[in-house]
């Protein structure tokens, strides 16, 4: 009798555990997000207070530049061109490092022939490549784009290299003894096994291309946020480089959140979610 009205005191307490949803850890995250931003921005006005205005100027006379900037007409050509630069040159390294990188983990003799290619172009720092390429194409939009891919394809291709050797074999023999098409082999048992490598290649060389970019455009090109750094630097204009970093690094984390976690979501919206409550440590 007493073990069955333990028993039934255990379900009980099981029953009564729930599992956070989803929406309630994304309001916990964006709290903590808006409390880390608000805490930094008190601390820049702490800081700005020590500093003349010209040296270190306040969020508040930053933000007025900000809004002046958005604005303008120009500011979104700007944008624009340096948007396009990014889009075009994160395409251009995902696709060619994912097509290296597959090769390397499929084909050992392809490994042994491109693996020092791809671990020295992960050496060479983003400036020496910008600077290359603008002396190759000259003052042109190749050589910023071919900078981007030279810069984040060797990431993508050990992402993908490392996720081709994470592969279960064990899966894709059980498709080939059920017969598995090449198509549906690709697509139900290789590629959700490799999306996870894949997407943080894609965060991760997404961090990159904008940096090399905007390297380029400060040392060759005409347009571009890039150059209305330079300008402002030239100028010595301290709120318009911190007005223009916020906002296109705005920008980017809004592309981030919004686009590639979107993705990511999707992507691997097969994976079950974790059946258990976060635990705790009690003393």
């Amino acid at each position: 009798m007493e073990d069955k009205n333990r028993k039934s005191s255990i379900e009980n307490r099981q029953s009564t555990i729930r599992v956070p949803k989803a929406a309630t850890r994304e309001l916990s995250s964006g709290y903590y997000r808006a409390m880390s931003l608000g805490l930094a921005v008190l601390g820049w006005a702490a800081l700005a207070q020590m500093f003349p205005p010209q040296f270190l100027p306040g969020p508040v006379r930053v933000a007025r530049t900000i809004i002046g900037l958005l604005g303008e007409p120009a500011t979104y050509g700007h944008l624009a061109a340096t948007g396009r630069r990014i889009a075009a040159g994160f395409v251009l390294s995902m696709v060619a490092g994912a097509a290296v990188g597959i090769l390397m983990g499929a084909r050992r003799r392809a490994e042994a022939f491109l693996d020092l290619w791809v671990v020295a172009g992960l050496t060479v720092p983003a400036p020496a490549w910008a600077m290359v390429c603008v002396m190759l194409f000259g003052l042109s939009e190749a050589g910023a784009v071919v900078a981007i891919v030279l810069l984040a394809a060797p990431f993508v291709a050990v992402n993908a290299w490392e996720g081709v050797n994470a592969m279960d074999p064990g899966l894709v023999e059980m498709a080939r003894a059920f017969r598995f098409s090449r198509r549906a082999l690709l697509r139900q048992v290789v590629l959700p096994q490799l999306a996870p490598f894949l997407l943080a290649a894609a965060r991760y060389g997404f961090g990159l291309v904008w940096k090399v970019v905007v390297i380029v455009e400060m040392i060759a090109l005409g347009d571009g946020v890039g150059w209305a750094l330079t300008a402002a630097f030239r100028s010595f204009e301290m709120y318009g480089v911190l007005a223009w970093t916020a906002i296109f690094a705005g920008i980017m984390l809004a592309l981030e959140a919004w686009g590639l976690r979107a993705v990511e979501a999707t992507v691997t919206a097969w994976r079950p979610a974790a059946p258990l409550a976060p635990l705790r440590i009690v003393d």
